[in-house]
């Protein structure tokens, strides 16, 4: 029996490469690619770098307004504003007459819950300039009888234009009547016979008065 032909043998193979040669090649190439990152982003920092110099030295301005700026301007605008003010004060104040005017008895009437009511206010001289005293008196009226009578106390000053007078003290007071404010209408004029206002209280409305 002839033995089975053969081929002759060929040259030895190439050992296969371990796998510890493999990681050592994959860290070989993570450790260039770290490298390469790390080199681009130093050059990028000092590119910016460089152009906020070249900026700051050329004399380039910041976008973003100054906070100092701001502040200046709105202390300037206040500054104006309040002169201005104060400039329409005095010329209306210098454009009014004194409240000697208004001095003397007014009859008239006002409205409150009670309905129409007629009322007779005196005004007199008060201790110093622009303040005066009045007696604010009332009672009732044709149309509506049943109005109690009473009388109080009041001071007035000049609030602008106009003339307010608070209450100060009862001299007569009827059941449950409570003081008013009356702020009268200005500007207060030479020669005036007639004075229309507010009376300023719950379910109060105008007043009417005429020498």
């Amino acid at each position: 029996m002839m033995p089975a032909a053969q081929f002759p043998p060929g040259p030895p193979s190439p050992p296969a490469p371990s796998a510890a040669g493999s990681s050592d090649g994959n860290r070989s190439r993570n450790r260039m690619l770290i490298g390469g990152g790390i080199a681009v982003l130093v050059l990028l920092l000092l590119a910016g770098l460089g152009a906020f110099l070249v900026l700051r030295d050329s004399g380039g301005s910041d976008p973003v307004p100054l906070a100092g700026s701001s502040t200046t301007t709105s202390s300037t605008t206040t500054s104006s504003t309040t002169s201005a003010t104060r400039s329409t004060t005095t010329s209306t104040s210098a454009d009014s007459a004194p409240l000697s005017t208004i001095l003397g008895k007014w009859t008239g009437t006002y409205t409150c819950g009670q309905g129409e009511t007629a009322v007779t206010f005196t005004i007199e001289s008060g201790l110093i300039d622009d303040q005066v005293n009045a007696t604010f008196a009332f009672g009732p009226t044709r149309a509506n009888p049943d109005t109690e009578r009473g009388s109080f106390e009041m001071a007035g000053i000049r609030v602008g234009e106009d003339v307010m007078f608070t209450p100060v003290r009862w001299i007569d007071k009827p059941g449950t009547y409570d003081m008013v404010i009356v702020q009268l209408d200005g500007p207060i004029t030479a020669n005036m016979t007639r004075l229309s206002g507010r009376v300023i209280s719950p379910g109060c409305s105008t007043i009417s008065l005429r020498r």
